[in-house]
This record gives structure tokens, C-alpha cells and sequence, in this order.
């Protein structure tokens, strides 16, 4: 019950959720959704970086190329580069789509 009420009142705040309040979701478990996927290659596309750029961003090393598979092959990511794409993704939004 004080779950509950926290929740609510984190809800009617905006604060303690992070950057997933109020955005669709980005991954279904460790998997990118399609819409994501768009999102990350839309967003590649206008600032000219690559999976390797995007990675060196969120703060993991360039070389990994688990982006680029997850991207390209639909492979599985760890949470915590999920969890750096979706603050990425909100920091990179276009006006239009906030």
C-alpha cells in the first residue's frame, strides 16, 4: 500500500522513475523493439554516427559491437546498455516527438 502511494506520487511529480515515465518502451526484456530500433537508426542517420559512435556516448567502449548486432540481427543487449539507450534516446529526441 505505501508502494502504491509512492508510485503516485512519484507519477504526479515526475520524479524517482527515470527516463522511462511518459516514453514508450525501447526493448521487450533484453531485445530493441522495431519502433526503437527505427528511433536509434533515425537519430544515427541525422548526426552521422555509427553503433560504435552511439556506444562511445552511453558510455560503453566503442568496439563492442553488441549494438550493432542488436540493431542488424535482432540480438539480445545487456540491461544496462538498454537502460543507457532509453536516457540516450530521450536526450536526443526531436522536439516533435517529445
Amino acid at each position: 500500500m505505501r508502494f502504491l502511494a509512492w508510485l503516485r506520487q512519484a507519477d504526479s511529480s515526475g520524479d524517482a522513475l527515470g527516463p522511462s515515465l511518459g516514453t514508450p518502451p525501447i526493448a521487450s526484456g533484453r531485445y530493441l523493439l522495431p519502433s526503437a530500433i527505427t528511433r536509434i537508426r533515425a537519430i544515427m542517420a541525422e548526426r552521422c554516427l555509427s553503433p560504435a559512435g552511439v556506444m562511445a556516448e552511453i558510455g560503453f567502449e566503442p568496439d563492442d559491437p553488441s549494438l550493432a548486432r542488436a540493431l542488424d540481427g535482432n540480438a539480445s543487449l545487456r540491461l544496462a546498455v538498454v537502460a543507457a539507450l532509453e536516457i540516450w534516446l530521450v536526450a536526443n529526441a526531436s522536439p516533435a516527438t517529445v
